[in-house]
C-alpha cells in the first residue's frame, strides 16, 4: 500500500522502504513522547497517514508540483456521493478530500497564504514574501481560515463526516 503511493508519486522501490521505516520511526517517537497514546483506527491505516503525511511533506520539499494519483481518484469518487456508509477507516480519507475540496474553492491570495502557512515556513517570512506587514498577515491568515472553515460546512456531507 505505501509502496503503490510511493511509487506512484514519482517515488522509486528504495524511497517506499525509506518511507517505511521513517514512518514506524515516527510513530515509535509519538508513544514514546505520549506514552498514553491510544489509537482509534487499525495500526495499518494510522501507518498508512503517517507515511503519506511524511511523503506529501518530502514532494513539498523539492517543490514538485503535482496532485498524487491517489488523490484524484478519491476526489472523484467523493465527488459522485459524500452519502455513502462510512466505516470509522473511511472518514479521515473522507475529511481530507472534503478539506482540500474546499480549499481549492478560496480565492488565489488565501490558497497562496495558506499554502505557505501549511508548509511550515515562518510567518514573518510569509508576510515579507507577500508583501504585508507580520499584523496583516495573522489578520490575512484568520480570515481565510474562516472563510475555509465556512465552505467546508456549507458542503453537503459535511454534518455527516462531522459526527465523529
Amino acid at each position: 500500500m505505501i509502496r503503490k503511493l510511493v511509487t506512484q508519486n514519482s517515488g522509486t522501490e528504495p524511497d517506499a522502504e525509506d518511507l517505511m521505516q521513517r514512518a514506524l520511526l515516527a510513530i515509535y517517537e509519538r508513544l514514546y513522547k505520549e506514552p498514553d497514546f491510544q489509537l482509534k483506527s487499525k495500526f495499518s491505516t494510522f501507518l498508512y497517514g503517517v507515511a503519506r503525511n511524511l511523503w506529501l511533506k518530502e514532494i513539498r520539499k523539492k517543490k514538485s508540483e503535482f496532485l498524487l494519483t491517489e488523490e484524484q481518484n478519491m476526489v472523484s469518487m467523493a465527488n459522485s456521493s459524500l452519502e455513502w456508509e462510512l466505516s470509522e477507516d473511511d472518514f479521515a480519507a473522507q475529511r481530507h478530500i472534503l478539506f482540500w475540496e474546499s480549499f481549492e474553492k478560496l480565492g488565489k491570495d488565501c490558497k497562496a497564504l495558506l499554502r505557505k502557512f501549511f508548509e511550515d515556513i515562518e510567518p514573518h517570512t510569509i508576510a515579507s514574501s507577500l508583501g504585508i506587514t507580520y499584523g496583516s498577515y495573522r489578520v490575512k491568515k484568520t480570515r481565510c481560515v474562516q472563510k475555509l472553515s465556512s465552505i467546508i460546512e456549507a458542503t453537503p456531507g459535511y454534518r455527516k463526516l462531522s459526527r465523529n
